[in-house]
């Protein structure tokens, strides 16, 4: 079985190893629920941390106690 590493990687850089034809199961992951969308490529993804330049799609709920 073939370990997957995506620490510390963005979308683009893993598109550019081949990452979605490959890992495709891993990379809906990446992007199932997405919050986030890239100001740069226009990618989305769930968490910041996977693009290179990160902006909310959705304004943060906050609690209101």
């Amino acid at each position: 079985m073939e370990v997957c590493v995506t620490i510390g990687k963005t979308l683009c850089d893993l598109e550019s190893q081949g990452f979605v034809v490959k890992h495709f199961k891993d990379y809906k992951k990446l992007v199932r629920h997405s919050q986030y969308v890239c100001r740069g490529c226009g990618r989305t993804a769930r968490r910041k941390r996977n693009l290179c330049k990160p902006k909310r799609l959705y304004p943060e709920i906050k609690s209101g106690k």
